[in-house]
């Protein structure tokens, strides 16, 4: 096999050379610096560390959001589940079944797919695609997907779970490619290292929908700048509209979501939550209202007034969390039954690496 961390690593350090600090600054992976996450491997045997990270435990929860699923859900969740035992079992000796980040992201494939008769084209950006399901789902179901990802494993893993899966219509951008979204197939995963991404004068880019799930709070702000930018201005400037940006949850809190929300405002993009997910559009006029309201609500920050106003924020922006059963039983619809079957076929009482760490 190719050395693909020496490989990698090489190319991120030539790009680096040429790239201010500010921009490395603002696309660092900071949040997971700041917890002391790994994100860098110096083997790719280290690699099966993420192919089920970010959402352990959740399984249950992911089943309870779901509630009932389709036989082309089934059918997806058979493949990606069969598949990724394949994968891990031949590549690493270590079988996962991927069933936490799996279900989760059957969950927010649905939220795209909401969002079809607004987006009717296949064309999407995926900001941290983490361990790459979604990713999977999308090039499955039609989509011609770009990822772009910060973390250095995150980024190995991805490339080689892809290959995995999609051998054919997953590709890795090298550094002297010509970026142009026509040389994807009808659809297909196209990884864009971060690097390319973050130089607007090496590519021309055009989506119709970018999402970032669990990811925009814990954006350094000049990257969630950037996107903001790029993506709203000057992306309508240049194609005559701006791609939908879609989130299922902001993920970590290392920036109060209201800010966040108050930097979309900012600059230019409204925000919706429509059930589970945050939809932002860039609609500046409508934007400069919702801004007014952030900085109405800013001068009420010590009030019982501010206080009300914030308990309904969280009834209504976090009802996920707070309504959803951690635990769904087994009279439970019958195709739910099914998807669990899935899994407990392959794997039965599969659990994570860290699950395993810690309980012993």
């Amino acid at each position: 096999m190719t050395d693909i961390v020496t490989d990698y690593d090489s190319a991120e350090r030539r790009a680096l050379a040429h790239l201010p600090n500010q921009a490395i600054q603002a696309f660092g992976a900071v949040t997971f610096a700041s917890v002391g996450y790994p994100i860098r491997v110096h083997n790719s045997a280290e690699l099966w560390r993420y192919i089920d990270v970010m959402h352990e435990g959740r399984f249950e929860r992911n089943l309870a959001l779901l509630k009932r699923v389709s036989d082309e859900e089934l059918q997806l969740a058979d493949w990606l589940a069969k598949g990724t035992f394949e994968y891990s079992t031949t590549q690493f000796s270590r079988p996962f079944t991927g069933r936490h980040c799996l279900t989760r992201a059957l969950f927010q494939l649905r939220g795209i797919r909401r969002l079809k008769n607004e987006c009717p084209g296949n064309k999407i950006l995926e900001l941290g695609p983490g361990s790459g399901y979604l990713s999977l789902l999308l090039a499955k179901t039609g989509y011609a997907v770009d990822t772009v990802e910060v973390a250095q494993a995150f980024v190995l893993h991805q490339s080689l779970f892809f290959n995995h899966f999609l051998p054919r219509e997953s590709q890795v951008i090298r550094q002297r490619d010509n970026l142009t979204f026509t040389s994807l197939p009808a659809a297909g995963i196209r990884q864009v290292p971060w690097w390319i991404y973050a130089d607007d004068t090496q590519a021309t880019l055009d989506y119709d929908l970018i999402t970032a799930n669990h990811a925009l709070a814990e954006f350094q702000p000049d990257s969630l700048g950037f996107l903001l930018r790029r993506f709203g201005k000057e992306h309508t400037e240049r194609f005559g509209r701006s791609p939908t940006v879609l989130a299922e949850s902001l993920g970590a809190r290392m920036r109060p979501y209201e800010v966040v929300l108050q930097q979309f405002h900012e600059h230019g993009w409204t925000h919706q939550f429509d059930g589970s997910f945050y939809v932002f559009r860039f609609q500046p006029e409508h934007a400069r209202e919702q801004l007014q309201n952030d900085l109405e609500e800013r001068r009420y920050q010590q009030s019982f007034v501010r206080t009300l106003k914030r308990s309904v924020y969280l009834f209504l922006h976090e009802r996920t969390k707070t309504n959803t059963p951690e635990k769904v039983g087994r009279a439970a619809d019958t195709s739910i039954q099914t998807l669990r079957s899935i899994f407990d076929d392959l794997m039965p009482d599969e659990k994570t690496p860290d699950e395993r760490y810690w309980s012993r």
